[in-house]
């Protein structure tokens, strides 16, 4: 009590902190090279000494430059005790301009990994051959999703186990063939158009990646337009932000014909009425960036969407589908922004209210300079009237029109 009252202020949380450092602190012991171990644990120490990656409690990170035959063999090495599930390296996305050739992974050693190590000793007694038995398996079981096999794929190539590919290759090939949910395809297309592009900076062969991508790409193209149609929000949402990631992760390929495929799929769901409005108004700005659709066909769509008859919160959803997180577009595009500019102007006051908060939430997520620049173009010049919509407006062609008015309401002339 009185240590407690003294020392930590009253905090016995403090003094458990205290003396979990007095019983155990932070460094490692070192095992006898003559004690026995496993076959798998004397190759991995081995390997330890040879890549000099010593294991320790505090976690630190390791910069790896591929181009090295040292890094490239640590990155190797990490990459197959993750598929044992010895995660002694976590990789991490890293900020810069060091170029795809560099790897960061945080490293921490954990005791209760050569518990992990001796259960997979059974698979193999070096690290590789474990790996690459342990892939054989996990190929082979049928609980295995899309998403998990796609994830070893990309270890299998970056741990440089080439006998576990075909099977794993075959694997995600029959997944791909026999799912009908066009999500699980969808999470799996940027991580392996990522291996695709990517993958040749460590030296690894992504052929088969193609053979995977020309299977996968079409069935997404085939179901996309369906799994747009009749959702709810949620779903809506979910989906949305797959179609983004996947546009990108195309756009990163390069592909002509995915790029005219995925643009046909966004064609159909932008001339389906039944598509969610959020999905909609995605297809048209897609489709309206890449030219494939014009300003009038564009403002069609707008006015449709937006119009008096349609739910506020459908037109709002369309109009954030349309925008897609980025308020650049407003920025640099003339046309488009007094076209929603003009739309807020003569929009009702009841309906004003009713989808103002749904439009709020989509510029609220636009960065503040992009906010900053849209109230710029919208604000009139210095001396200059507000913007208008009538701005050709052709005065003695309304003259002409005032005897016939007047003789209509029965006005003196």
């Amino acid at each position: 009590d009185a240590a407690v009252s003294v020392l930590t202020s009253g905090d016995t949380l403090q003094l458990q902190l205290i003396a979990r450092q007095w019983h155990y602190g932070d460094r490692l012991g070192v095992v006898p090279e003559d004690f026995p171990a496993a076959p798998i644990q004397q190759d991995l120490v081995a390997q330890q000494k040879r890549l000099r990656l010593p294991p320790k409690l505090e976690i630190k990170t390791l910069d790896l430059d591929l181009r090295k035959a040292l890094d490239r063999e640590r990155s190797q090495l990490l990459h197959r005790l993750r598929l044992l599930g010895v995660s002694w390296g976590t990789p991490r996305l890293h900020t810069g301009g060091r170029g795809t050739f560099h790897e960061l992974w945080d490293l921490g050693w954990r005791p209760e990994f050569a518990i992990a190590l001796i259960e997979a000793s059974r698979f193999g007694h070096t690290v590789e051959q474990a790996a690459t038995a342990f892939i054989a398996h996990r190929a082979n079981d049928s609980a295995a999703t899309l998403k998990v096999l796609i994830a070893c794929l990309e270890d299998v190539l970056f741990a440089n186990v080439p006998d576990a590919i075909a099977p794993l290759v075959a694997a995600i090939e029959h997944r791909t063939a026999v799912t009908a949910d066009i999500q699980q395809l969808l999470q799996a297309l940027p991580p392996l158009v990522s291996v695709q592009r990517y993958g040749n900076v460590r030296g690894t062969d992504v052929s088969l990646v193609a053979e995977i991508l020309h299977g996968l790409v079409p069935r997404i193209f085939v179901a996309g337009g369906n799994a747009s149609s009749n959702i709810d929000d949620d779903a809506a949402r979910q989906l949305w932000q797959q179609f983004i990631a996947a546009d990108g992760a195309l756009a990163l390929l390069n592909d002509e014909e995915f790029t005219q495929g995925w643009r046909e799929m966004l064609r159909r769901i932008a001339d389906n009425d039944a598509a969610h409005s959020l999905i909609g108004g995605y297809a048209h700005r897609v489709l309206y960036d890449a030219g494939s659709v014009q300003f009038e066909a564009l403002a069609n769509a707008f006015s449709r969407a937006l119009s008096a008859g349609t739910e506020p919160a459908v037109g709002a959803h369309w109009i954030e589908g349309l925008l897609s997180g980025s308020g650049a577009v407003l920025v640099h595009d003339d046309r488009l922004r007094r076209l929603l500019d003009e739309w807020v102007r003569n929009t009702s006051a009841e309906h004003f209210v009713q989808v103002l908060p749904l439009v709020r939430r989509t510029f609220a997520n636009f960065p503040a300079p992009e906010r900053r620049q849209i109230g710029e173009r919208l604000r009139p010049a210095k001396g200059g009237a507000a913007p208008s919509s009538a701005t050709d407006f052709d005065t003695e062609a309304a003259q002409a029109l005032l005897p016939v008015l007047k003789k209509i309401w029965n006005l003196p002339a």
